[in-house]
């Protein structure tokens, strides 16, 4: 039996694979094993930790060096990227195209000095923190992040000095072009290999890989919260919720458009969004722009939200894609009337339409109102897909999944 377990992410903040980190890190815990948790791009925790869990920020500042000679070569290096980010930006430009540092096609003196600040914290730290805990299997969450810590240790793999069981899990839909970029893909192609095994969440992800990824694909889907609170079966409030991040792969304005829609039909109803992001000023301006901001409204994240949001009307999810919806499955688990875009991937594994909630159809807004209507019109069908909706929880219990990844982890062999 493996005893120790480390997961190693870039942060914990607010987001569905930060989400489940915690939630499987605190389960792990609570089955006795030996958990820790590295960050190496800030300490951020949005959410509650088992105390028994060990946090260690991997970075800069915490990284003990070895001797004088190697602090110094360190400073050394530093000195050159400052002279290097000082030339003239063509000069720059053309050096990194040379050298294929990716996404600065566009130079400016800021940007290339963040990248090299930012690899110069954590490089040398990651590689140490591994190789200090050469008895752990290590875990981490997102494609993104992986491939930022196999840049820096795939060399030390492929020549056999880190022997650690790697498990990756991948969180979203990988097709270039919505969550991952082509350089993302081909990197992905290149690291994924090198993990021991690679956790998806549907036969969609696992099916998308080549067939070297493939055969080392494992499906384990995300664990619902063990601190859920209980279905509520009272009067609801006119008001249709979403919580997520405020970015594309969300698209809140199919959102918005449907709610202006059903709004003309229900002007006492309410949406109420809760996140953060890029697009939230963007999305603030087409509130207002629609008329809507007596009625329509951006929150940031809550730590409680389950809380606040049971005793909704609806929850409506808008997304253009997905790898398997976090927030779709905690608001079926707490008794909420769902209703979700039938996108790639995971919806539909959720939700069965017109038993425990309700898919439509990608960027319609029509349909997406009209299925708002539905729910806020007949009490009947309402309070059906609501009871139908907590077996989700069952299904997808902590106690289930985070047993599946134990077996998992247990058959990489013993310490």
């Amino acid at each position: 039996m493996n005893e120790k377990i480390c997961f190693i992410q870039h942060d914990l903040g607010g987001g569905g694979a930060e989400r489940k980190v915690c939630t499987l890190a605190n389960y792990f815990a609570s089955q006795g094993r030996q958990v820790e948790i590295g960050l190496f791009g800030n300490d951020t925790v949005a959410y509650k930790l088992d105390p028994r869990i060990r946090l260690t920020v991997i970075n800069r500042t915490n990284y003990e060096y070895k001797n004088g000679f190697e602090k110094a070569f360190f400073h050394f290096k530093r000195f050159l990227t400052t002279l290097f980010v000082c030339l003239p930006a063509g000069i720059v430009g053309s050096i990194l195209g040379i050298i294929h540092v990716d996404k600065y096609h566009s130079v400016s003196y800021a940007r290339v000095k963040k990248h090299y600040d930012h690899r110069y914290n954590y490089e040398e730290p990651i590689s140490s923190f591994i190789r200090q805990r050469k008895d752990s299997i290590l875990i981490t969450m997102m494609a993104q992040t992986y491939i930022m810590v196999m840049d820096v240790i795939a060399k030390d793999i492929r020549k056999g000095r880190i022997k650690n069981p790697y498990l990756v899990m991948e969180c979203n839909n990988p097709t270039p072009g919505l969550d991952a970029t082509d350089s993302v893909d081909k990197k992905r192609n290149d690291y994924f290999p090198l993990a021991t095994k690679c956790v998806v969440m549907n036969t969609g992800i696992r099916d998308y890989f080549n067939d070297e990824i493939r055969c080392k694909c494992v499906i384990i889907p995300n664990p619902v919260r063990s601190d859920l609170p209980e279905p509520y079966h009272g009067k609801r409030r006119k008001v249709i919720v979403n919580y997520c991040r405020l970015n594309r792969q969300k698209n809140l304005p199919l959102l918005i458009a449907a709610f202006e829609i059903f709004h003309k039909k229900h002007p006492e109803y309410y949406l109420e969004i809760f996140g953060e992001g890029d697009l939230k000023e963007e999305l603030m301006a087409l509130i207002e722009t629609k008329g809507l901001s007596d009625s329509t409204f951006i929150y940031p994240f809550q730590s409680d939200i389950h809380n606040r949001i049971k005793d909704c009307m609806m929850y409506v999810s808008s997304s253009n894609w997905e790898g398997f919806p976090n927030s779709v499955m905690e608001a079926l688990s707490i008794g909420l009337p769902v209703i979700s875009t039938d996108c790639d991937f995971g919806p539909s594994e959720l939700i069965e339409s017109g038993i425990n909630g309700i898919l439509v159809k990608t960027n319609d807004a029509n349909e997406m109102a009209d299925a708002m209507n539905l729910i806020a019109t007949d009490e009947v069908f309402r309070s059906k897909i609501s009871e139908n909706a907590v077996y989700t929880r069952r299904k997808y219990d902590v106690e289930i999944i985070g047993n599946e990844w134990l077996n998992l982890i247990d058959s990489l062999g013993a310490n």
